[in-house]
C-alpha cells in the first residue's frame, strides 16, 4: 500500500449511547399522540358544531289557530313573520297556545295585564308567547303575541320566528 493509503484512518464505529435513543423514541411517540390526540377533537369538536348549527337552520313550526285568516306574511332568508285574525277571544287563542308550547317562566305563554287592578276584559290583557332554542350565535326563535284589536274587536295572533346565524 502507498503512504496515502496508510494514513487514512478508518472510520470509527459510533454506537449509539445507551438511554439515548429510548428518550428521543418516547418523546417523538408522546408528540405524535398529541397531535393526533388534537386533530381527533378538532373533528369531533367539528362535527358537533355542524351537527348544532344544522339543527338550528331552520324555523320552529307552529299550528296555526283554527279558524283565524291570515292578513299578512313576510319571509326574509334566516326570519318570517305572520299576521291572523280571528273572532274567538285572546283567552282562547291564549289557551290553544300554552296546551302546545307551554306556561314556564323562562319560555312558554304568558298572560300580560294592562289594567289595574288585572282585567279579564277585551283589551285590558294580552299575551306572548316565547320558545328560544337559540345557542351561541345560531337564533332559533318562535314568538307568538295575541291581542285585542279594538276597532275591528277581533283578535290578533301575531308569529315571528328567527332561525340560522345571527348577522349583525
Amino acid at each position: 500500500m502507498t503512504d496515502a493509503a496508510q494514513n487514512v484512518p478508518e472510520a470509527a464505529e459510533v454506537k449509539p449511547t445507551p438511554g439515548k435513543p429510548a428518550s428521543r423514541s418516547w418523546m417523538l411517540r408522546l408528540l405524535i399522540v398529541a397531535v393526533v390526540g388534537a386533530v381527533l377533537i378538532g373533528v369531533i369538536a367539528s362535527a358537533w358544531l355542524g351537527a348544532m348549527r344544522s339543527s338550528r337552520n331552520s324555523p320552529i313550526a307552529f299550528d296555526e289557530f283554527p279558524g283565524a285568516a291570515r292578513l299578512e306574511e313576510a319571509r326574509y332568508p334566516n326570519s318570517d313573520s305572520y299576521m291572523f285574525e280571528t273572532t274567538a277571544g285572546v283567552q282562547n287563542v291564549y289557551d290553544f297556545y300554552r296546551l302546545r308550547l307551554g306556561a314556564d317562566e323562562s319560555s312558554g305563554c304568558k298572560k300580560i295585564y294592562t289594567s289595574d287592578p288585572p282585567s279579564e276584559e277585551p283589551g285590558k290583557f294580552f299575551a306572548r308567547c316565547i320558545v328560544d332554542n337559540s345557542q351561541d350565535d345560531i337564533a332559533q326563535t318562535l314568538k307568538i303575541s295575541i291581542s285585542y284589536d279594538s276597532a275591528t274587536q277581533s283578535t290578533r295572533i301575531l308569529v315571528e320566528r328567527e332561525w340560522g346565524n345571527r348577522v349583525e
